[in-house]
């Protein structure tokens, strides 16, 4: 079981993320540790950003799925992708979970776990799952996705630290 919790992902298919941040790297100057650590919707949506702009660098039109009006639930199942909530990061033109996310939150630090499907999974999810959500690949290009992760990771954290 992974730290982070949440449903199960298969991987091999995909861009796996896993990061580790210091609250102290992305609360402002002037904000209590303490109390930025409780505001879990907010560590996420910051901590995610550099995930959403990367894919939106790359063609992808990345939001949180709860700035879509009536994002839909899919069915219960383990299976992550088979189901879409206001935390999700999903294409807005197709309506599809593009990237899975769990995280982790401390007094000091979050845990990202992320998981973006870019080809057919190498196990067939029928195998695993009792409701297996359709695979539908992301088609980004491996190397911009990185350099862009990356320069988004830099304006999140470096600014502030300078």
């Amino acid at each position: 079981m992974r730290p982070t919790g949440g449903r199960a992902v298969l991987h091999g298919h995909d861009i796996t993320i896993g990061l580790a941040i210091s609250l102290s790297f992305i609360a402002s100057g002037e904000e209590d540790l303490a109390l930025f650590s409780r505001s879990v919707r907010r560590v996420y949506r910051i901590a995610v950003a550099p995930i959403i702009s990367a894919l939106r660098s790359c063609g992808i039109d990345a939001v949180l799925g709860e700035e879509m009006k009536g994002h839909a639930m899919g069915p219960k199942s383990a299976d992550c992708f088979a189901n879409v909530s206001a935390n999700d990061v999903v294409d807005q033109k197709s309506l599809r979970k593009v990237c899975g996310v769990a995280m982790l939150l401390t007094r000091e630090a979050v845990l990202v776990q992320a998981s973006i499907p870019i080809c057919e999974p190498q196990v067939d999810p029928c195998l695993v799952y009792e409701i297996p959500a359709p695979v539908v690949p992301v088609s980004v290009d491996l190397d911009e996705f990185a350099k862009q992760f990356e320069s988004a990771l830099r304006r999140l954290i470096v600014p502030m630290h300078e």
